[in-house]
């Protein structure tokens, strides 16, 4: 099933109720959303919690998170079509919860 459907909804839906608290403890930008580097530190402390994972790219590295832009990291490990989708949609619609929660699935 794609994403938003069928068994994969109530995955999501689980983790937005996961990051849920999180996200609307963060700092939003005028559109409502959070930027790039909100978006990492948030996923980071989800892969933390709850798998267990350091995730290298995402993960603090001594520099603020929201320091620069992490295409160029997301275009060396992910497939071009994937990152062509997240630009196209996140350069017109804000970062908001639920697209943070199909970043964590």
């Amino acid at each position: 099933a794609l994403l938003g459907h069928g068994p994969s909804h109530e995955r999501l839906a689980q983790i937005e109720d996961v990051l849920r608290p999180m996200y609307m403890a963060l700092p939003k930008k005028k559109d409502g959303g959070i930027d790039q580097g909100m978006a990492r530190y948030a996923l980071n402390r989800y892969f933390l919690a709850h798998r267990g994972w350091h995730i290298s790219g995402i993960a603090y590295d001594g520099q603020r998170w929201n320091g620069s832009s992490s295409t160029p990291l997301l275009k060396s490990k992910m497939p071009s079509f994937i990152i062509e989708l997240l630009e196209e949609h996140v350069a017109h619609k804000p970062l908001g919860l639920g697209e943070l929660a199909v970043l964590a699935a």
